[in-house]
């Protein structure tokens, strides 16, 4: 028997009553943030110099309302009389790693469509391996404490697990631009996991032979996508060392990592 699977979609700028939206099934909102109109983006900023946290875990979040969303940020390439002196996929690229954590901690995937198409192709790749959404894999925010930050200042992390492993999500969030040496440690009972993994790995920053494979694609394409830039820059995160419970990873201002532990 065929079924028909229909998705309503609404696309938000802060001028809905989400809880009144009962027929909705998907939320695309955000796009108040504009690099020409406001200065939030202007002379090397993102959008974490202006937004904090609460934000992230409210207005842009799938969290509260129930609804599926995607908020949308589009980061098209800031003009030089704005402060823009970097090309559109490195302009791109550090307006994604500050976002996109920001709502990976939230359980909330950014919307691709004018940001770093391969900075997410990257992210859905990592969550569709580790089996992010399917049957037996939870989400567990950072406000349940899956994991302890021990040492770092506005940081932040979340864990998917599975009952056997564990994907973190590890973000900084806070207005200060300074590099870090992050500690976390893992409560497994909180997780779920009876056997504490041995191994971290840094996924984004991970051999990766799926990315070659899209950039040829874009190449032969023999045209440039600027709405969809998909060039990396330095993602400058590296796990240092795990002794199966106690993570210590470099993470600069402003980024995120995903770290699977197994």
């Amino acid at each position: 028997m065929p079924y028909l699977i229909l998705g309503i979609v609404i696309h938000s700028t802060d001028c809905v009553q989400l809880p009144a939206m009962t027929f909705v099934t998907h939320l695309l909102n955000g796009e108040n943030v504009r690099q020409e109109s406001s200065t939030l983006l202007h002379n090397k900023k993102d959008i974490l110099d202006s937004y904090g946290i609460e934000m992230f875990a409210s207005e842009l979040s799938t969290l509260p309302w129930g609804i599926s969303n995607s908020f949308y940020m589009p980061y098209d390439t800031l003009t030089k009389k704005n402060g823009g002196d970097e090309t559109t996929d490195a302009y791109s690229f550090r307006m994604g790693m500050a976002s996109i954590g920001a709502g990976l901690v939230h359980n909330t995937m950014q919307a691709m469509h004018r940001n770093n198409f391969g900075l997410f192709d990257k992210v859905v790749r990592i969550f569709d391996g580790f089996g992010v959404g399917r049957p037996g894999t939870r989400f567990v925010g950072y406000w349940r404490e899956p994991a302890k930050v021990l040492r770092g200042d506005g940081v932040y992390a979340s864990v998917y697990t599975d009952g056997s492993k564990a994907l973190a999500v590890v973000a900084h969030l806070a207005k200060p631009h300074v590099d870090q040496e992050v500690e976390l440690s893992f409560d497994w009972k909180t997780l779920g996991i009876a056997r504490p993994p041995a191994r971290a790995t840094d996924m984004m920053t991970a051999d990766d032979p799926d990315f070659a494979w899209l950039a040829r694609r874009k190449a032969e394409k023999g045209r440039d996508i600027a709405k969809s830039p998909i060039g990396l820059g330095d993602f400058g995160t590296k796990v240092v060392s795990f002794d199966g419970r106690t993570l210590r990873l470099r993470l600069p201002y402003h980024r995120f990592a995903l770290v699977e532990l197994k």
